[in-house]
């Protein structure tokens, strides 16, 4: 178990560094392709990456599953690629994937701020080959320059983009994208991992509330990242076709507060916001770990960290791609479809009064439907069919759905009495547009509704009762359920 030094060393040597937030891009959302937005530390983020390269490539749970889903999609394109750009992020365990050819995959070009980071890659490769791995594709290592936002790749050169873990670091993601569309070939791929707005959401608030216990108010130590409605925009924005999102949630369990923040050195993720304080103070630390362990832990004492991962997919414009269908160019009308799969038999035709069935649910007998203005009028009496018993029905009906004062209706017959109370004036039928979730369907399929309706006695199909069965006394109810 890790102690009070312990701790507070590795907290603030962090500096915060869980460089992730729930925050939102808006102001990268806003900005335009090209547009320069200060908010990281370009060349810090790069020192951050080289010390993390210092460290033996060793198998990570969460980068290495996050690197095979994304590397996943590969498995759903007919095509091949031939040329692959690999930017930053976890570019090596990418290139591990990669290995055989994979996608046809026959040349890679690995692109990283740090260099280091880029020593290691080539390394990495180098080993698997030699201890009998799979053989990887040709690599090329170009370094992108700190800072800049200019990709180092020629318009059109790739026939596909992987960026794993990287793009959350940029400061203008707009226009990295479109560099990225432009370095496509036509129809090219483009495949992205970030992390999103709910990663490390447990660290946040136990940093918020510690920083509010000792200090008094919050101060930005973590960098905003993106929620899901954001990347969408960002792929219709960097000008790619056919976009795709979805978002996947990955819990990990660590030892304490002290092994989270060695894993997020590790993957140099420490913080890099260019307005952020120095150091973290003694009392913050300890209290954000205390609160962490208070409010987190697990029965086994260990403490989790969830990390939201949106996986983006998009592809290069090309005139042979599918597009949507000019509108009015549709040959096949609703009503030719209904003709051909037919209707459900129990739906009110509103057009054919001849189709209206006759026993409905709601509509028992000394009532008749109206299917011109789909209301239920009360007739006062008729004639019955059936022999036998008596039944009476009792309907609480909504509000909305009466129009008149309460009133009673009867219908006497053969089998007895059905009862029918507040009908004295009609009894409309809402329009599907106009039912809630409160409002009580009287024809079926008009609407949803969660009230439920239970024992019909009379107010049932006569078919439905064995013939010979004496008539049930019963009530039908509708209650909220």
């Amino acid at each position: 178990m890790w102690n009070r030094r312990s701790l507070l060393a590795a907290l603030q040597r962090c500096s915060g560094g869980a460089g992730f937030a729930t925050g939102t891009l808006p102001a990268l959302q806003q900005a335009s392709p090209g547009a320069q937005l200060e908010l990281f530390d370009g060349p810090l983020k790069a020192l951050h990456r080289d010390r993390a390269a210092r460290t033996p490539l060793a198998p990570d749970p969460l980068v290495d599953t996050v690197a095979e889903r994304l590397l996943d999609r590969l498995e759903d394109c007919r095509r091949s690629f031939e040329r692959a750009a690999v930017l930053g992020g976890a570019g090596a365990q990418v290139a591990a994937r990669l290995a055989g050819g994979r996608a046809g995959i026959q040349e890679v070009i690995h692109v990283d701020t740090s260099q280091a980071m880029l020593g290691r890659s080539r390394a990495q490769a180098q080993a698997s080959t030699s201890a009998g791995g799979p053989p990887h594709a040709a690599a090329t290592y170009v370094r992108w320059e700190p800072g800049s936002e200019v990709l180092p790749l020629e318009p059109g050169s790739v026939d596909l983009v992987i960026s794993c873990l990287g793009l959350h670091w940029v400061n203008d993601v707009p226009g990295v994208m479109a560099q990225c569309r432009h370095a496509l070939k036509p129809d090219g791929l483009f495949l992205a991992a970030m992390y999103g707005g709910h990663t490390l959401q447990e660290l946040r608030i136990a940093c918020t509330i510690a920083q509010q216990e000792r200090e008094g108010g919050v101060s930005p130590r973590v960098s905003p990242l993106a929620q899901v409605r954001d990347a969408g925009n960002l792929l219709t924005r960097a000008g790619l076709t056919l976009p795709a999102v979805d978002v996947d949630q990955i819990q990990v369990h660590y030892r304490d507060a002290v092994q989270l923040v060695e894993h997020l050195r590790s993957m140099g993720e420490s913080s890099a916001l260019l307005k952020r304080r120095p150091e973290l103070p003694r009392s913050v630390a300890l209290a954000t770990a205390a609160a962490y362990s208070g409010l987190f832990a697990e029965q086994d004492g260990s403490i989790p960290a969830t990390y939201e991962v949106i996986f983006m997919t998009g592809w290069a414009p090309h005139p042979g791609q599918q597009r949507p269908a000019a509108r009015g160019s549709a040959t096949v009308s609703f009503e030719d479809l209904v003709k051909e799969f037919g209707e459900d038999p129990e739906w009110v035709h509103r057009k054919n009064p001849d189709e209206v069935p006759k026993y409905m649910p709601g509509v028992g007998e000394g009532v008749a439907f109206d299917p011109a203005s789909m209301t239920v009028v009360s007739t006062g009496g008729g004639e019955a069919e059936g022999q036998g018993g008596g039944a009476s029905t009792t309907a609480a009906l909504h509000p909305g759905h009466q129009m008149g004062d309460a009133g009673s209706a009867e219908a006497r017959g053969v089998r007895g009495t059905d009862t029918q109370v507040g009908s004295r004036g009609s009894t409309r039928i809402p329009d599907r547009s106009e039912v809630g979730k409160d409002w009580l369907p009287t024809a079926p399929d008009v609407g949803k509704s969660n009230r439920e309706r239970l024992c019909a006695g009379r107010n049932q199909d006569p078919a439905s009762v064995p013939e010979g069965t004496p008539g049930t006394k019963g009530k039908t109810n509708w209650h909220q359920s």
